[in-house]
């Protein structure tokens, strides 16, 4: 029903302040799951898509009707369009942790199953991040007004002009169980995002949140303008990793 285009991404906090020119901002979760955009029409639920590949996604509708956090019919009679992340919390994928390798691609894969049914057993969870129709000018409104109807709402803080701190964002990731790759900021105003920029809103990734780390045996390696190592087969975060570039090895030994 609307395009969902991929976002700028950044760690250079300088960069990112150059961004905003020191506008309201609202800083949110970047959840990590499957993105779904539902569309409510007279109060009732009508439609759940994917985003696809940002113009065409998948219809969901079958199965988004069986997450128990999403309402099948609301108190607002007009058209509304809420864009969200489809989750498994931490805590709800330990019980699935056994036959899946992490909660985001439990997620994705649940949300498309055939059968409604088996869907429903598998303790998911809309989060609400975009209302793209819907009352108020600022993010904020929205997120207010979308608590008011019933949805789950990100966590987010604001706003960039006093500095932000990514703590405060991060710890609810973690109180939450909501499994999370990144932080995303936009601007508070509507408005004064259509008029200053047409490029999308900005994902940060905080030195903080880099802490997935392990320890492995170099069996050999490749010169070449990246070296690249082989190495045992690792787990990380359920991905398995046997190879990978050098690069930060060689940025710390100032190569």
């Amino acid at each position: 029903n609307h395009p969902m285009l991929s976002l700028d991404k950044t760690k250079d906090w300088d960069v990112f302040a150059n961004y905003f020119k020191n506008q309201d901002v609202v800083g949110m979760l970047k959840l990590d799951g499957l993105t779904c955009s539902l569309r409510y029409v007279n109060g009732k639920l009508i439609s759940a898509e994917t985003r696809g590949n940002g113009q065409i996604g998948e219809d969901i509708l079958h199965n988004a009707l069986q997450v128990k956090n999403i309402p099948h019919k609301i108190n607002f009679k007009d058209e509304l369009i809420i864009d969200g992340e489809i989750i498994c919390t931490f805590q709800d994928f330990e019980k699935f942790a056994s036959n899946y390798a992490n909660p985001r691609n439990f997620a994705a894969g649940s949300i498309r199953l055939l059968d409604s049914k088996e869907c429903a057993l598998r303790d998911l969870t809309f989060v609400a991040w975009h209302a793209v129709k819907s009352s108020g000018r600022t993010i904020i409104e929205r997120f207010e007004f979308l608590k008011s109807l019933g949805f789950k709402v990100v966590p987010w803080t604001s706003s960039l002009k006093q500095g932000f701190d990514d703590t405060f964002l991060l710890r609810e990731a973690e109180d939450c169980g909501y499994p999370i790759d990144g932080l995303v900021f936009k601007f508070n105003d509507i408005l004064v995002k259509d008029i200053m920029t047409p490029r999308p809103d900005i994902i940060a990734v905080s030195d903080e949140m880099d802490h997935d780390e392990i320890k492995t045996i170099l069996f050999n390696s490749k010169l070449s303008r990246i070296p690249v190592y082989h190495g045992d087969k690792d787990n990380i975060v359920g991905i398995l990793f046997e190879r990978d570039f050098l690069t930060a090895y060689i940025k710390r030994k100032n190569f």
